[in-house]
């Protein structure tokens, strides 16, 4: 029965996991599926309440907290009921958070490797599917339904899966590789690799790099390699891509192409901003208004982009401070490894100034999970030394302060 509920919980972080990222299933879910959240929720606090640690991870909760209503979210029930599910997520064990990252790791591919599978059929055969679907918000976002996938003309060779963007989707990838530290030795880790390459997407292709970088910076593995490796692998694909087809290849067009330096922009591909996001931004510098952020009827019918500038002008810089306050103090009290931590903040604030979402479950819960992982490590090394020496070593992860 336990177990029954424990499953329950994690379907529900699941979901709003995968509702983070828009899945088109949770386009139209209503608040009714707040009720959903916190019934099983509490069912599940009733449970296992000797399993949660709510004094221990108070400050990282009332930071949590803050950050959201720092959103103006204070008066919408259906947000602040969505905020129960994960209080008690940041109150659990360091096991059940690993067995989590397991359990939606696993689910998200048992999704994202048909979804391929489907997709690259696509451009071979004609597939059966429910006709078109609109996000209700945005327009733009106009897709024909084949169920494990969703393709419009806007990402018509970009995989996005069952997801609003390949980019949302290369971005979160990137995260859940570092959570792993990319042990190669998983298969998760390679089927991760494999659709963060088939999303075409420039953001996540710099996020990967710069997440293996802080992954081999934390496990003090040779620098000197990696950057061998990795300029020699660039390198290659440089060559391949411009020469291929002369150019008229797709890695060429999405990836390569976008690397090229503009006079402009920096880089051909740097569209997270547009001359009205900066025009905003120094127009709240100058006024005072950069700490709290501007109403939405300002800047509702202009096309900001995406990034911290937004971040900026739609919830200020007071409400970047919480957030970066509750990664930091999550990420400093967690005592295993501290630098692997601190790295992952870095690999966030890359992810954050290209696109700001930082209360997306997408971004929490791989987050708290990675920064628990080496727990599991600790396990198989105690297992280790007690066999070693007859079960008389007693290893830190027995600390029952370290279970939470």
């Amino acid at each position: 029965m336990k177990n029954n509920i424990r499953y329950a919980y994690q379907l529900i972080l699941f979901f709003m996991f995968l509702k983070s990222l828009s899945a088109w299933f949770t386009w139209e879910a209503n608040s009714l599926i707040s009720i959903l959240y916190i019934f099983v929720t509490l069912i599940y606090v009733l449970a296992f309440k000797e399993e949660l640690y709510f004094k221990k991870n108070a400050l990282v909760i009332l930071m949590y907290v803050f950050s959201i209503i720092s959103l103006g979210y204070g008066s919408n029930i259906s947000k602040i009921l969505g905020l129960v599910p994960i209080v008690i997520f940041i109150a659990t064990s360091r096991k059940f958070k690993v067995d989590t990252l397991k359990f939606i790791t696993r689910g998200w591919l048992y999704i994202l490797i048909p979804s391929l599978l489907l997709f690259l059929c696509s451009f071979l055969m004609q597939l059966p599917n429910l006709g078109q679907i609109e996000h209700p918000n945005w327009d733009v976002y106009n897709y024909t339904n084949y169920i494990f996938f969703i393709k419009g003309q806007f990402y018509d060779i970009r995989f996005n899966s069952i997801f609003l963007e390949p980019g949302h989707l290369g971005m979160v990838l990137s995260f859940f590789l570092y959570a792993y530290r990319f042990d190669f030795s998983r298969w998760e880790v390679w089927g991760m690799l494999v659709i963060e390459f088939f999303t075409f997407s420039l953001a996540g292709y710099v996020l990967v790099a710069i997440g293996y970088t802080l992954a081999l910076v934390s496990q003090n593995k040779s620098f000197f390699k990696f950057v061998f490796s990795v300029l020699l692998f660039f390198g290659s694909i440089y060559i391949c891509a411009i020469s291929y087809n002369g150019g008229d290849n797709l890695l060429n067009q999405y990836i390569i192409s976008r690397l090229e330096f503009d006079e402009e922009k920096g880089l051909a591909g740097n569209n997270r901003f547009t001359s009205d996001a900066d025009d905003y931004v120094n127009s709240m510098l100058s006024n005072g208004k950069i700490w709290w952020g501007l109403p939405e009827y300002y800047y509702k019918d202009d096309n900001l982009g995406a990034g911290w500038k937004v971040f900026l002008i739609r919830y200020g810089a007071f409400s970047m401070i919480i957030f970066i306050s509750f990664y930091f103090i999550a990420a400093r009290k967690n005592s295993i490894d501290k630098k692997y931590n601190m790295l992952f903040l870095v690999l966030l604030f890359a992810a954050f100034l290209q696109r700001s979402y930082p209360w997306w479950e997408s971004w929490i819960i791989p987050f708290f999970c990675g920064i628990n992982y080496c727990y599991l490590k600790l396990l198989k090394n105690q297992g280790k030394l007690k066999n070693k020496y007859n079960g008389q070593v007693r290893l830190i992860i027995n600390r029952p302060e370290n279970f939470r």
